[in-house]
């Protein structure tokens, strides 16, 4: 079987057309590969410069909120620190030219600090003073730099109650007799 010139050069163009699309197949495959290498390169380079950027911004937010982490902290009574809380409130009590004492000093378990190592110290205490170093004293002991809530807090008039008057019977002085403060304090307190 002869093959004319045109049938040879006609298998010759086919054969010819099927190589080269072999190796631009072949070209095309490399460069889709190589394409994808590279942006999973680039992703890989991305995530990792965020990641960074995230590390990066979260310590600047770390040590920028330290002084707040340390004052929260500071506001809490440590475990030993009953002793310096009672000196603190004392020694405002004396400040104010009143006298102080107290009475009770308890711990109270709050469902809401459940499984925290935090509780509440409440102190029952009695001063005697003047009604205006009696009120500035209950100002310096809220402005202590605990977390603390006056719960319950009285002034009675000392005279109406050595007259046998009732506590409740309304005073008409406030500035030159002694009073009698009662009052009970909740401070978060470490465990």
């Amino acid at each position: 079987m002869t093959f004319s010139l045109h049938k040879k050069i006609l298998i010759f163009v086919v054969l010819l057309g099927v190589a080269l699309a072999f190796v631009y197949y072949q070209l095309f495959q490399y460069i889709k590969n190589t394409n994808e290498t590279a942006s999973k390169g680039e992703y890989d380079v991305v995530v990792s410069f965020k990641k960074q950027q995230y590390v990066s911004s979260t310590d600047k937010l770390v040590f920028a909120a330290n002084p707040d982490i340390n004052k929260v902290s500071n506001s809490i009574v440590a475990t030993d620190g009953d002793i310096v809380l009672i000196e603190q409130i004392e020694s405002s009590a004396r400040s104010q030219g009143i006298t102080i004492s107290i009475d009770s000093l308890s711990i109270e378990d709050d469902p809401l600090l459940a499984g925290s190592q935090m509780t509440f110290l409440k102190i029952k205490a009695k001063t005697k003073g003047s009604w205006g170093n009696t009120y500035q004293f209950l100002g310096e002991v809220e402005s202590l730099p605990y977390q603390l809530r006056i719960e319950h807090f009285d002034m009675l008039n000392s005279q109406s109650i050595s007259d046998g008057g009732s506590p409740s019977a309304p005073i008409t002085s406030k500035n030159n007799s002694e009073w009698a403060g009662l009052f009970e304090m909740r401070v978060l307190k470490h465990i």
